[in-house]
């Protein structure tokens, strides 16, 4: 994933089914079950953690700390500066050591604005994500028994 910033929006795009996304994004794509408006989505950010893939570093309250200038808050999330580990902030590296070799990785971070109590997905950390498809079922105005049902998605956003 580039921390260029710049994300490419197809909105209202109906790729027939969700592995014709697949087709459209070259590389790993994070797929959420709502529409785009839904979730904050918050990039060229990074995250600490013992290795990549494995468990990122949280504050006292259990909220995913993030660093580099593209972290804004969030529900879920705390900026370094403010973040308290242990009772006492977190010590902010310079961006010249945000790097993996220090523990460091380049994040896409996905938050639901619904509470967990009303079928929200939390927080999710991604790292190595070229791509976000938003999916939502097909909404049919068919009003006759003779209704196609099931598993019709559509992606209503994807962002590169």
């Amino acid at each position: 994933m580039t921390s260029s910033g710049a994300a490419q929006n197809v909105n209202n795009q109906n790729f027939g089914d969700v592995t014709e996304v697949e087709d459209y994004i070259a590389g790993d794509v994070a797929y959420f079950s709502s529409s785009r408006e839904q979730y904050t989505v918050i990039r060229n950010v990074f995250v600490k953690a013992e290795e990549s893939g494995g468990d990122v570093q949280r504050d006292d309250t259990g909220r995913v700390i993030l660093y580099g200038d593209g972290a804004v808050p969030a529900k879920g999330v705390v900026l370094a500066a403010k973040a308290l580990v242990g009772g006492s902030l977190v010590a902010i590296p310079s961006d010249d050591n945000l790097t993996a070799a220090n523990g460091y990785y380049d994040a896409t971070i996905v938050v639901d604005g619904l509470a967990d109590a009303a079928g929200g997905e939390g927080v999710d950390v991604l790292l190595g994500i070229e791509g976000l498809a938003f999916v939502q079922p097909m909404i049919s105005t068919c009003m006759t028994s003779q209704c196609p049902l099931g598993g019709e998605m559509m992606v209503a956003s994807v962002q590169i």
